[in-house]
C-alpha cells in the first residue's frame, strides 16, 4: 500500500513543515542581507538587524505608552463625570426621601395601589385584625 509515492505527496506544494525551519529562517537572512546591501558577513548584518528590531521596538514602545496614556485619561475622565452624576443623584434623592418620608402608615397602603387585590387584601386583614383586637379587648 505505501511502496508507491502516490500518497507521501504533500498537499501543499512549499509546505514548512517538511521543510527545516532554521534553513528556511537562514535563506530569507541572507536573501534580505543582500537586498540591503550588507553582503554576506554575518556581523553586519547581526548588527544591523539587532539595531533596526532595537529602534522597532522603542517606536512601538513609546506609541503604547501614549496609547496608555490617552486611555488613563479617558477612564478617570468617566469615571469622575460618574462620580459627580452619582453624587448630584443621591443629593437630590436624599431630598425627595426627606420630603416623602412620613412617620405615619399611610405611605404604605399607597405603594399597593397598583395592584387593586393586595390593597383590599391588607385592608382587610387590617380592619380583621383591629376588629379581633377590639373583640378580644372589650369581651
Amino acid at each position: 500500500m505505501f511502496d508507491v509515492d502516490l500518497y507521501l505527496k504533500p498537499v501543499l506544494e512549499d509546505d514548512a513543515l517538511l521543510f527545516s525551519l532554521d534553513d528556511i529562517l537562514e535563506s530569507v537572512m541572507h536573501d534580505q542581507n543582500l537586498e540591503n546591501g550588507l553582503g554576506s558577513d554575518p556581523s553586519k548584518a547581526d548588527e544591523h538587524d539587532a539595531f533596526q528590531r532595537i529602534t522597532d521596538l522603542e517606536a512601538q514602545l513609546q506609541q503604547l505608552q501614549s496609547q496608555f496614556a490617552n486611555y488613563r485619561l479617558a477612564v478617570g475622565k468617566t469615571l469622575d463625570e460618574r462620580w459627580d452624576d452619582r453624587e448630584g443623584n443621591n443629593a437630590a434623592s436624599t431630598t425627595s426621601e426627606q420630603q416623602t418620608h412620613r412617620d405615619d402608615d399611610s405611605h404604605y397602603f399607597e405603594s399597593y395601589a397598583y395592584n387593586g387585590m393586595i390593597l383590599s387584601s391588607i385592608l382587610m386583614l387590617t380592619l380583621c385584625g383591629s376588629l379581633r383586637s377590639v373583640i378580644c379587648r372589650y369581651s
